[in-house]
């Protein structure tokens, strides 16, 4: 095998033809579309474009893949009904395979030469979810752009969208081969008007994508270039530059520090829904005070600004505690919750625990999923179902007593029944610490050591601070993994 560089991209020579890539100006690359049937076969499509005269795949399952050809390799020269189409029937797969995959657009070749002009994808990943089923008439085409199969409408809205959208389909995917600032807004900020008031400032520093996977770091401001433990009394943290948002600059007075921590939050850009499935692989942290976020989040705050008015969907979050008890009970990253939110006083009234018993949540990934419909929330964790909500007699509003004071209960009562999320919503991931919200003012971790600050006290972030030989040393594993996330019409 012998490579050869061209325009900065190194390409294959195999079986004496050479294979270039050039970049050229308004070509956008068409959607690649991967499938897995039962029991055996997958099926790799691309829609024409003009100039396309040849397909050229080449993937490895659950290994990587370079330049060299793959186990599972074709070369399509002839186009079906309007799609380049790679059918190999032979090829076994099984949900939660992963595809790693380079694929070229060949547009013709250089005149009186060996060498071909193309449109190169190197080093892109799918991960099989489900496998599909085989329509008796389904050869050569793809099962959605099959004339035989008739799309079913779903209810699934999609921010921006003019085109039907057909029941199952995939409307949105990520899998973090790189990080994608036209699709992900990578927050720095100082959440001073988040109601759990986390004890962190959000910066860009925090969010990579490592090993295909998105790693939001928690890391300690005083280790930053310029900052010592004593800056955080007397230092101004200056965050306008690429500020998205709410207080981008603090100068800290008296007890109101710094914020101690920083760590990291991405929102989808130009992405948001009403009603689908949520599908998220993720690995939780591992330190005292930490705890992810894996929200959806209204894109217009249409039933109000605070408190959680307009709702927010917590699809999955473990507290990062190994111990961590109160009235023993456990609270520690045993235990998953999620649920909706919809008042700030009464934030935990729909949200449920689930406990896993002698591991932790944060020591392999899982699969979270949140099916949301206009009838119900269903909640799911390595494809079983947990929870499951339902709006009262009167909409989900009447599922909260009447001392539940922050909701808007007439706004909500002359909407539908499952309101406020019968809304556009988005995703947001992040990783938080400490707070007003998490964290039961009696809780306790090792030894029976309590909880260094009060959720109401105005030095509670202060106090936090001055535990930190007590939390610092069981940050073994300070941040949130994302392997991928998938959204799927209804």
């Amino acid at each position: 095998m012998t490579r050869v560089r061209v325009g900065c991209v190194h390409l294959l020579i195999a079986v004496s033809t050479v294979w270039v890539t050039q970049a050229q100006m308004g070509f956008v690359f068409p959607p690649v579309r991967i499938q897995a049937f039962s029991p055996r076969g997958i099926r790799v499509s691309v829609p024409d474009v003009e100039g396309i005269t040849a397909l050229l795949f080449d993937g490895n399952i659950n290994k990587r893949i370079m330049y060299d050809k793959g186990n599972i390799h074709g070369f399509v020269t002839t186009k079906t009904n309007g799609y380049w189409v790679l059918d190999d029937p032979t090829v076994e797969l099984h949900s939660g395979d992963v595809i790693n995959y380079n694929v070229l657009l060949e547009t013709g070749k250089f005149e009186n030469s060996p060498i071909f002009n193309g449109h190169f994808k190197s080093q892109q990943r799918y991960v099989v979810f489900n496998l599909e089923r085989r329509s008796p008439s389904d050869t050569s085409l793809t099962i959605a752009e099959s004339k035989n199969i008739k799309c079913n409408q779903s209810v699934t809205v999609v921010f921006n969208n003019n085109t039907p959208i057909c029941s199952g389909q995939i409307i949105f995917e990520e899998d973090y081969g790189t990080l994608k600032e036209d699709v992900w807004q990578i927050e720095q900020y100082i959440p001073t008007e988040d109601p759990a008031y986390p004890f962190v400032s959000y910066q860009r520093s925090a969010v990579s994508v490592a090993n295909m996977a998105l790693h939001i770091a928690a890391k300690l401001q005083q280790t930053e270039p310029g900052f010592t433990s004593s800056s955080l009394y007397t230092f101004t943290l200056d965050l306008t530059d690429g500020c998205t948002g709410q207080m981008c600059k603090k100068q800290p007075s008296g007890a109101d520090i710094l914020p101690p921590v920083i760590s990291g939050r991405i929102t989808s850009k130009n992405f948001a829904f009403k009603y689908g499935t949520v599908i998220v692989r993720a690995k939780m942290p591992k330190g005292d005070w930490l705890y992810p976020e894996i929200l959806l989040q209204p894109l217009i705050r249409n039933y109000g600004d605070t408190n959680y008015a307009s709702g927010i969907i917590n699809i999955a979050s473990a507290r990062g505690n190994e111990y961590l008890v109160a009235n023993s009970k456990d609270y520690g990253r045993h235990v998953l919750y999620a649920g909706p939110i919809m008042d700030l006083k009464c934030r935990e009234q729909l949200l449920q625990n689930k406990i896993l018993v002698n591991k932790s949540w944060a020591d392999n990934f899982h699969e979270y999923s949140l099916r949301w419909t206009p009838q119900y929330l269903t909640f799911s964790v390595d494809k079983e179902d947990w929870i499951h909500i339902e709006p009262g007699a009167r909409g989900l509003v009447s599922r909260f007593p009447d001392n539940c004071t922050d909701l808007p209960r007439e706004r909500l009562a002359s909407s539908s029944e499952l309101a406020p999320f019968d809304d556009l919503f988005h995703i947001s991931l992040g990783l938080a610490v400490g707070g007003s919200t998490e964290f039961k003012d009696d809780l306790t971790t090792k030894a029976d050591w309590p909880k260094p600050w009060r959720n109401s006290a105005r030095k509670a972030m202060l106090n936090f601070w001055k535990d930190i030989d007590a939390w610092y040393p069981t940050w073994k594993q300070p941040e949130l993994l994302i392997d991928y996330i998938k959204v799927i019409a209804l």
